[in-house]
């Protein structure tokens, strides 16, 4: 295409951002038919990368390139595919990051035409300039995000060619002169790009030998990387542990316990900030949900435990360390003030936390999945290790009452007891109480008839309470009633939100024990206690938005009236339709 042809483009490119519509038809009619013309991709990567257009003319060609490159590619003749890989590669360090960031887009969607041939030549010029000490820290995080870009979109042979070059990588990860960060990165991009080959690997030899190869060469790598105290680096070598452990096995056992002590090292020797930083910052303090930061470690290290508790293979290294891992893991799991305040602006995020439905992973629900593992792999053991653990948090925060954040420590012991409500069930079932649960019991039920408490913390008790119905009824049959009225006064419209959805939850669970045991006791709670109005109230704010959870949780409830104390209904008839209604 000519340069009258670029202009007209341009004008093209103008018309289609028009405010109106007419010009914007006739803008894309006309470009429908330009695509077609041959040397038009070449013409608008030229307009693209050109620095004198604005930068929202230049995103636009772009996103038009990207397209007719996915759709049209197989069309073009060789000289104008070579002619736009030219042009792409020439502007992978283009310093406005909008449109670096198209550009290594498209540049990817070229490679993954032609299953990266024609593109080694650049990715082997980006690993060079990573490793060159001179290069400025900036340009090697491009060349970084040119590489992540394409290994998420130009297909496996991208991890392929990354592996022939790992010699290049783990030079860059142990270069000491190099930033920190260019270190873990090459870390990450090695241990993805393992992972992906190892998944594409068709025979068992050939796993073997890539398994070799990465002991060989990266196991003090990724060793050195937990040790180096830094959050980010840290993640790296458990991300990277992790994905060689799923797709590897078994085999890569001694990568896995060269990073064990020293993560649990740095969890540890973390705690104090971060319950200063995140837990108790009524300031915001910093985001404990930030990719890349203390959470995301947490979760990937919980996660990493659950796949080795899993795999026969591997479980004998967590057995007996389940009350390690969670004396270190307790800390983080506590209730955050930012938490507290997203929860009771929004209660449906609240349930879905609770029930784990389709929640953001949270160092509490990673830890509970974690635990479940370990309950399922060690039985007894495991239960005796969470139910310790659990004492000593509730002994700690009921004794440091003079703290205003020592209840929080209360609140995770009861929330791992609830971690085992399956075992303290069953014990129920048996009639063998136990006596450690049973002093966890008696400091919930306490907590819940407090109405001056922490509404999160009430509301842990009657949760707890709620999963172990069937031990109560079994081992605390006259405690029962009281949990009903706790529960009913929890309710009540007055008191938070939260508490009053899982206040309703224990309430259908005790509702159903008591009402065979005293039925006209329960009859006259309900009428004088002010269920019907609390049940009421709870619809109405479910009708003002709040999820469906919550509407099904106030039918569930007055089902359970229907079915457990009937009487009632006979005595508010008028006021129940009307509610039913």
């Amino acid at each position: 295409m000519s340069s009258d042809c670029g202009t007209t483009l341009l004008s093209l490119l103008e018309g289609l951002t028009s405010p109106n519509a007419d010009i914007r038809r006739s803008a894309e009619g006309a470009l429908a038919k330009q695509e077609a013309l041959p040397g038009f991709l070449t013409t608008l990567c030229r307009l693209a990368v050109d620095p004198s257009q604005s930068i929202p003319m230049r995103q636009l060609a772009l996103t038009i390139v990207k397209r007719n490159v996915k759709n049209r590619w197989g069309d073009l003749a060789a000289d104008e595919q070579n002619g736009i890989r030219e042009i792409l590669a020439k502007d992978i360090f283009d310093p406005n990051s909008t449109v670096r960031k198209l550009v290594h887009a498209c540049a990817a969607q070229c490679a993954a035409q032609t299953a990266l041939q024609g593109w080694e030549h650049v990715l082997d010029s980006v690993v060079q300039t990573m490793q060159d000490p001179a290069a400025p820290r900036d340009r090697r995080a491009v060349c970084f995000d040119l590489l992540q870009v394409f290994q998420d979109e130009a297909g496996p042979e991208v991890a392929g060619h990354l592996l022939n070059l790992e010699g290049s990588l783990r030079s860059l990860a142990v270069d000491t002169s190099v930033d920190l960060v260019a270190r873990w990165k090459a870390l990450d991009l090695f241990s993805s790009s393992a992972a992906i080959v190892a998944e594409q690997a068709v025979s068992k030899s050939q796993r073997s030998e890539l398994a070799a190869g990465v002991l060989k060469g990266w196991l003090p790598v990724v060793e050195q990387m937990a040790r180096s105290g830094d959050v980010l680096a840290v993640l790296a070598a458990v991300r990277a542990v992790s994905r060689l452990l799923q797709r590897l096995g078994s085999s890569m056992k001694p990568i896995l316990d060269a990073v064990m002590d020293p993560v649990c090292e740095f969890i540890r020797n973390a705690q104090a900030q971060y319950v200063n930083l995140v837990v108790n910052s009524e300031e915001g303090g910093i985001d404990e949900e930030e990719d890349g930061g203390p959470t995301t470690l947490l979760v990937q290290f919980c996660e990493l435990l659950s796949s080795v508790v899993s795999k026969s293979k591997l479980r004998s290294i967590m057995k007996g360390k389940t009350a390690v891992v969670l004396e270190q893991l307790a800390p983080y799991c506590q209730i955050t003030e930012s938490q507290m305040a997203e929860w009771s602006d929004d209660p449906a995020t609240f349930l879905a936390n609770e029930d784990d439905d389709f929640a953001a992973l949270t160092v509490r629900l990673s830890a509970e999945g974690m635990a479940a593992e370990m309950l399922e792999a060690f039985s007894s053991e495991a239960f005796k290790a969470i139910i310790e653990v659990a004492t000593a948090l509730v002994r700690d925060g009921t004794a440091a009452s003079a703290n205003p954040y020592a209840w929080k420590k209360t609140e995770v012991g009861l929330l791992m007891t609830g971690w085992a409500c399956e075992a303290i069930n069953h014990h129920g079932e048996k009639r063998k109480p136990i006596a450690q649960v049973d002093n966890l019991v008696k400091v919930a039920a306490g907590i819940v008839g407090q109405e001056d408490s922490p509404p999160f913390l009430r509301l842990r008790g009657l949760a707890l309470l709620a999963k172990i119905s069937d031990y109560m009824k079994s081992c605390f049959t006259a405690d029962c009633y009281s949990v009903l009225q706790h529960s009913l006064q929890a309710m009540q419209p007055k008191n938070h939100i939260c508490l009053r959805l899982i206040a309703t939850r224990a309430f259908c669970q005790y509702l159903r024990i008591c009402a065979a045991q005293r039925p006209d006791e329960c009859n006259q709670l309900l009428l004088s206690g002010g269920g019907f109005q609390s049940i009421g109230s709870l619809m109405s704010w479910s009708g003002e938005g709040l999820a469906d959870e919550s509407m099904h949780l106030c039918i569930e409830a007055l089902t359970s009236i229907t079915r457990y104390s009937p009487k009632s209904i006979v005595a508010v008839s008028d006021d129940f339709l009307a509610l039913t209604m």
